[in-house]
């Protein structure tokens, strides 16, 4: 039945294409009085109406896999079956060749169930209002000013989760039952349990360690992966407990995740940056390290093994 289901964003297209195909072949014979498409018209509303009713079948299976936002879910599942019921009834009308008023307002309502239901289809794997103009963009992580006194997880670890996690895991689509979007559902985990608990066993984290290729490594291979940083980042987050509520110099740093998080000062890039050779200098004095230190000045290196 899986597999079953799995079928449904290929045939999902074929009604589209074939309907619409249909569509303009009526409206062109109802414009232009000297075509008559009427013999082909009965053989496309046909397959039109047979594709879309596998269509709902195929996406009944799949929506019953339960990655997916009952409210999104119900509104593409309930305009797609209309369309179905639509473009069957018009293959009958067309079989008969009863055209007139009655297939005309049919062929409008299957035109804009066409659009509807794709328009919900599109939003629960592209993401909301996909189709009118208020889809979600890439989620742009912005820098922080000061990266020490921000919030570990509104600050640091969430941009990350919203800008390669939430497509597959947030209020529209759920891939293992699983949301990442907010605290209480990360907290909640998905069908294997709680994802962030355990530190380095914390399934979050393994599922982001696992070799690309593997198919249970998070992100797909297909979609945008996380930075060596961002790695580095959730690891540390977890390792320290996962804490929801503590700022960053709240949480045990070594030098390359003080590193990885003044990185988080200025723009972010995943782009792989050209370091010139550094010149050789004498180390500071400690002397002046300790009296910066005491007027408040937080130190962190900027490059392992140099002065």
């Amino acid at each position: 039945m899986d597999f079953l289901g799995r079928l449904h964003p290929l045939l999902v297209h074929l009604p589209i294409g074939i309907l619409v195909i249909g569509l303009i072949l009526y409206w062109w014979q109802r414009i232009d009085h000297t075509k008559e498409f009427g013999a082909a018209l009965k053989p496309i509303f046909f397959i039109g109406a047979v594709a879309a009713v596998l269509s709902c079948l195929t996406g009944l299976m799949l929506a019953n896999q339960g990655e997916y936002d009952e409210t999104a879910i119900n509104r593409h599942r309930n305009t797609g079956i209309a369309l179905a019921v639509v473009s069957v009834y018009f293959w009958f009308l067309a079989s008969k060749k009863v055209f007139g008023n009655r297939t005309n307002y049919l062929s409008y309502s299957m035109m804009i169930l066409l659009v509807v239901a794709g328009h919900y289809g599109a939003s629960l794997t592209h993401g909301s209002g996909f189709l009118f103009g208020s889809s979600e963009k890439l989620y742009v992580i912005q820098p922080i000013a000061d990266v020490q006194n921000a919030l570990a997880y509104q600050d640091v670890i969430n941009p990350i989760l919203q800008q390669k996690c939430v497509g597959c895991h947030g209020p529209d689509k759920q891939k293992g039952k699983l949301r990442l979007d907010n605290e209480q559902h990360i907290l909640k985990g998905g069908k294997d349990g709680e994802v962030v608990k355990g530190k380095e066993d914390a399934e979050l984290l393994n599922r982001i360690l696992l070799p690309p290729d593997d198919e249970d490594h998070m992100p797909p291979k297909e979609k945008g992966q996380l930075s060596k940083d961002q790695v580095a980042l959730i690891r540390w987050w977890i390792n320290n407990g996962a804490d929801f509520k503590a700022k960053v110099n709240a949480i045990p740093q070594d030098a390359a995740i003080k590193t990885s998080l003044v990185k988080l000062q200025g723009a972010q890039t995943d782009e792989p940056v050209e370091v010139a050779e550094l010149p050789e200098v004498d180390a500071a004095p400690n002397a002046l390290i300790e009296q910066l230190k005491r007027a408040g000045v937080v130190l962190v290196p900027l490059a392992s093994g140099s002065n």
